[in-house]
């Protein structure tokens, strides 16, 4: 929580970078109700402090000692006993895979280190201080006595008729962890107590069925037990535990080197287990304070909100001659809380409020997106989630794509901010990878949800750390969370996606190995897209599933980001076509395309406007009709800020842009959604072409090569176009082109003008996967 004399002390001070020309700088962010006297942000010397996030932070957490203990979908709570200037911190990282807490410790927090805290290449966080107990990666709750893993690699949940982790509470700053052991339901509220020698874990049971639990485990350790607390002892170090109110038959034991917890069959039952780093006499202390622990059922209504004041901002209305300008909603980069606004997901509520999300975790609201932005408000809903980096809204309901999965946020008193972070599909196998991202977060017409999975890149970017069975797929998950299935695979790093309102599905991948350059796919169910090591298949493919599209590395796309649909009718004459956004060079493509066959292939024109950030998520506000845009600058990117949250705005003005593109036997035909000056666009020396292949191996990337050569000098081949046709509206244009084939780009050139007579100056980036059957025009 931030304090009240901290938000008295509070101002933002922000410059705008806009994509209109001429736009006037925004004014300054302020705290609604606390005057801007000077800036505090609240931000260690690295950008970041573990008070940035509130009480529990979700990441891959390391327990140190021993650094084999991970806890892949960690959670770590913040822990405090005492108060004031005597107060010690410490914590517990539950595992949401294994159901267990992998360690409990004291003397500080988390190390925050790890990509998205300061660029270090590295899975994330590590405990601080010293640890009070840990558990070894296996189950943490037992199945027919056995605590042996069942999946046959060790990554992603337990068997959901075993054990499932269904996410936790928030309620101010304590945190109860939710899971089901079998058929039961378990509440758990962890606390520091004892000085800070000894964790305290309060349960709350319902319908359990016999179940035994590692409370600890010490290599080498001997176990006593006294006057019903049992220790461990070895090499100077000991851990013992004892219970507070347990119903008959919730035992404790030491089996070899482990504590257990057994439980047996309860319809319902309230305890507290108490952990400590001290031995069976001294836990005495630390049990007599917990025995007035509090009911975890009384913490899952929500709390008092930990960020309820609201940032205000002024936005910048873009201006400009051409149908569309760039508006910008200011960022609260400087705010209260140190959070870093890398923003990563977008989508809006019925009423036209936005939700947002970003990598380092948060999730914000804001409204006041009217046709002025003179008033926008910033409302921190959600924080510490793992790297989210796709968002939407379901039934005005935020569902974000993180690393553990889909997680639903609700608002459970309605106060604004999220109380339940819901697992609501956790099924995805993550590793400590630190670049397989979790991409995007779509919906299709039957309410199944979608996302895409990087492949585990290794530091540098060439080739690959251990593969898993979910990196480089795109996964599909039930409209109820209770089901998930690979869709497709074969992606590097595919950040992005779209679903057509016809189901169409689309996703961007980066250039990397086997990647030659970024493309565009149309992706079909089981389809493989060109990384053959994340294939996921018996037989390794030798070919792939073509993409719509390629776009050159260098200046047009070198790292892609999402597509989207134009829908709603209000954003001018592009209704159905398909927009991509590239994060690399912050742009935005319309695309046009076609099947010769079944073949689908496509071409690309960018977008005469400029963006502050790197360009990964859109979506159309269903109030407006608008096109709004969000992005960062995370990895290489031109962008200028940290984020970027932008509306793209209908002007009324004419679109001059091709819609269609048409591969025939004998050339290529472009349809312009506004006609074209017809003595120009038929005038041989006005248009030019080029052509090239990229070379698919496991290389980084690929050098443009010449066709002409075999794919085997490097270069452009040029393109001749012996004949022009405009049709009589003036829209269509068919270029000539007796020797066209089968490229992987081709870029067509046009200086020409519109019918109004403006000049026009467009390069269009085209694919031709299949040369159709019919002549032209």
């Amino acid at each position: 929580m931030i304090s009240a004399r901290r938000l008295a002390m509070f101002t933002v001070m922000l410059t705008a970078v806009t994509g209109a020309r001429g736009a006037e700088g925004p004014a300054p962010a302020v705290v609604s109700g606390h005057p801007a006297v000077a800036a505090d942000a609240h931000r260690s010397a690295v950008g970041f402090s573990a008070s940035t996030y509130g009480p529990c932070i979700s990441d891959t957490i390391s327990a140190t000692p021993p650094a084999t203990n991970v806890a892949i979908k960690g959670h770590a709570v913040r822990l405090t006993c005492g108060s004031g200037a005597g107060a010690v911190v410490g914590g517990v990282c539950f595992d949401a895979d294994l159901l267990r807490v992998s360690t409990g410790w004291s003397g500080g927090y988390l190390r925050l280190t790890g990509m998205v805290y300061d660029d270090a290449d590295i899975p994330g966080p590590f405990t601080s201080g010293s640890a009070i107990f840990a558990t070894p990666a296996v189950p943490g709750w037992s199945r027919d006595g056995s605590f042996a893993d069942p999946r046959h690699e060790p990554y992603g949940p337990l068997p959901a008729d075993w054990a499932r982790f269904t996410g936790y509470y928030q309620c101010g700053e304590r945190v109860v962890f939710a899971y089901r052991v079998g058929t039961g339901t378990v509440l758990e509220l962890p606390g520091l107590v004892g000085g800070g020698r000894a964790i305290s874990r309060t349960f709350r049971v319902s319908g359990f069925p016999a179940s035994t639990m590692i409370v600890g485990e010490l290599p080498n350790g001997v176990g006593t037990g006294t006057g019903g607390v049992v220790q461990l002892a070895a090499a100077g170090r000991v851990v013992s535990a004892g219970l507070v109110g347990a119903p008959a038959g919730v035992v404790l034991t030491v089996v070899g080197d482990r504590i257990l917890l057994t439980v047996p069959g309860l319809q319902s039952g309230l305890f507290t287990l108490v952990i400590g780093a001290m031995d069976a006499e001294a836990l005495g202390g630390a049990l007599s304070e917990s025995a007035a622990s509090i009911d975890p059922a009384t913490l899952t209504g929500g709390g008092p909100a930990h960020w309820p004041q609201a940032l205000e901002t002024v936005g910048v209305r873009g201006t400009g001659d051409g149908p569309y300008v760039v508006d910008t909603l200011t960022v609260p980069e400087e705010n209260p809380f140190g959070a870093r606004m890398r923003l990563t997901g977008c989508d809006f509520f019925r009423d036209g409020r936005a939700a947002l999300c970003t990598w380092n975790g948060d999730v914000w609201i804001v409204s006041g997106i009217d046709a002025g932005l003179a008033r926008l408000s910033w409302r921190r809903y959600a924080a510490g989630l793992h790297q989210p980096l796709g968002l939407k809204v379901v039934d005005d309901v935020v569902y974000a794509t993180t690393r553990d999965g889909i997680v639903r946020l609700r608002d459970l008193d309605g106060d604004g901010e999220a109380d339940f972070y819901e697992n609501f599909n956790g099924d995805v196998h993550t590793t400590p990878a630190f670049h397989e991202f979790a991409f995007d977060l779509q919906t299709d017409a039957a309410g199944d949800f979608y996302y895409a999975k990087a492949g585990p890149v290794r530091a540098g970017g060439r080739g690959w750390e251990r593969i898993a069975d979910h990196h480089g797929v795109m996964l599909k998950v039930s409209r109820d969370g209770s089901r998930s299935e690979v869709y497709a695979t074969g992606f590097r790093a595919p950040n992005g996606m779209s679903i057509s309102p016809a189901g169409l599905i689309t996703t961007g991948d980066n250039e990397g190995t086997w990647t030659p350059s970024s493309r565009i796919n149309l992706v079909e169910r089981g389809g493989f897209y060109g990384v053959p090591d994340l294939a996921h298949r018996a037989v390794v493919p030798t070919t792939y599933d073509q993409p719509l599209l390629w776009l050159p590395h260098g200046g047009v796309d070198n790292s892609s980001g999402g597509q989207v649909w134009v829908e709603g009718g209000r954003w001018g004459p592009l209704d159905g076509a398909l927009l991509h956004l590239s994060y690399g060079t912050s742009s935005l493509f319309l695309v046009a395309w076609s099947h010769a066959g079944t073949v689908a292939q496509g071409a690309a024109v960018r977008f005469a406007l400029t963006f502050n950030s790197g360009m990964m998520r859109a979506r159309f506000n269903p109030a407006d009709g608008q096109l709004f845009l969000c992005g960062m600058k995370g990895w290489q990117t031109n962008g200028a800020r940290d984020g970027g949250f932008q509306r793209v705005r209908y002007t009324g003005r004419a679109v001059v842009m091709p819609v269609g593109y048409v591969v025939r036997c004998n050339g290529i035909a472009l349809t312009f959604a506004a006609p074209l000056d017809r003595a120009q666009a038929a005038e041989l020396g006005n248009w030019s072409a080029t052509e090239w292949n990229y070379l698919w191996t496991g290389n980084y990337g690929s050098p443009e090569v010449k066709p002409s050569s075999g794919d085997t000098a490097k270069g452009h081949d040029a393109v001749a176009i012996t004949a022009i046709t405009v049709a009589a509206d003036g829209r269509t244009v068919f270029l000539e082109i007796p020797a066209l084939r089968t490229v992987m780009q081709m870029k067509i050139s046009a200086r020409i003008a519109t019918a109004d007579g403006d000049e026009l100056s467009q390069d269009v980036y085209a694919t031709v996967n299949a040369v159709g059957t019919q002549a032209g025009p």
